[in-house]
C-alpha cells in the first residue's frame, strides 16, 4: 500500500504493509492520506500520522540590524572618498592619509630648519615644482579642506542613520556609493 512518510523533514512515498484485516501499518510520522493542497502562505507535511499545515517562516530583519548595515555601507563609502585626490592649482595631488601625514611633515621640518622640497608629487606621480612655502601650504590647505568637508559630510549622514526611528526614515537616507572603476 502506498503512504507520505515524513523522514527526516522530507515528505516521501513509500510502500506499506497491511495487518491480515487490511489496514495500514503505519510507522512513526506515516499517513495513507491523499496530500492536502497548502493553503496560501504555507506548506504542508505529516506529523505523526496526520497532515498538518505549517505556516512559512517569513524573514525578519530588524531595524537595528538595518541601521546597521546602512552604516557599514557608509563606512565603506567614507573610507574611500576621505582618501579620493583634491586639486590645487588645476593639478591633483594624494589626500589619503599618509600624504596628510608626509604634508604636515614637510612643514614641520620647513618651519623648524627653512628646507623646502624642490618638489611634490602629484596623484598621478609626477613632480609639482615647489618655488614657495606658500605651494605647500596651498597644497596642505587644499588637502586639509577637502578631508574636513569630506568628513563632515560623511558625519551629517551618519548622524541621519543614527537619528533615523522607522523604516522610511531610514530609507530615505542617501548613501553615496563607490563609482565603478575604469
Amino acid at each position: 500500500m502506498k503512504a507520505f512518510r515524513n523522514i527526516g523533514g522530507n515528505v516521501v512515498e513509500v510502500e506499506i504493509d497491511v495487518d491480515l484485516n487490511g489496514n495500514p501499518i503505519l510507522p512513526p510520522d506515516t499517513t495513507v492520506d491523499p496530500r492536502p493542497e497548502p493553503q496560501p502562505g504555507h506548506y504542508v507535511t505529516v506529523v505523526g500520522n496526520s497532515w498538518v499545515q505549517i505556516p512559512i517562516p517569513q524573514e525578519v530583519i530588524s531595524f537595528e540590524y538595518k541601521k546597521q548595515k546602512r552604516l557599514e555601507a557608509l563606512s565603506t563609502y567614507k573610507n574611500w572618498y576621505l582618501d579620493q585626490p583634491v586639486t590645487y592649482n588645476n593639478i591633483k595631488f594624494d589626500a589619503d592619509e599618509k600624504a596628510r601625514i608626509r604634508l604636515t611633515q614637510a612643514l614641520v621640518v620647513y618651519n623648524e630648519t627653512g628646507y623646502l622640497p624642490q618638489a611634490w608629487v602629484t596623484a598621478d606621480n609626477t613632480l609639482f615644482p615647489l618655488n614657495s612655502i606658500d605651494d605647500l601650504k596651498g597644497i596642505i590647505n587644499a588637502v586639509q579642506t577637502a578631508f574636513s568637508t569630506r568628513f563632515f559630510e560623511m558625519e551629517a549622514i551618519r548622524q541621519q542613520i543614527i537619528n533615523a526611528d522607522d523604516d522610511a526614515s531610514l530609507d530615505a537616507i542617501n548613501i553615496p556609493t563607490i563609482p565603478p572603476q575604469m
